[in-house]
């Protein structure tokens, strides 16, 4: 309810295959291991909308570049840490 009193849209999907390949993403959280996040994200990268940001966790800070270099062309927002684990904040880059 909050999210309709600010307006805000909200579409929840379960899975990869369950998105429409035509939308456009405003905000996309994964929060999965880093081999998958390797694998998606071109299409991440392809669907999302040109204000979007990404939250990726689920990654080992030892996995933390490989991470940025499949990320390359989306600015890195933010960066967490905790025990070990990665949370990654990113935003389209405007050029």
């Amino acid at each position: 309810s909050n999210a309709a009193e600010n307006g805000v849209t909200i579409d929840l999907v379960g899975t990869w295959s369950d998105l429409n390949p035509d939308d456009r993403y405003d905000v996309v959280v994964a929060n999965i291991l880093a081999p998958v996040l390797l694998d998606v994200a071109p299409w991440v990268i392809q669907h999302l909308s040109p204000n979007g940001i990404v939250i990726l966790s689920g990654i080992r800070d030892t996995q933390i570049e490989r991470i940025r270099s499949a990320y390359k062309s989306l600015t890195e927002i933010s960066l967490a840490s905790d025990d070990g684990w990665v949370m990654m904040v990113l935003g389209r880059r405007e050029d």
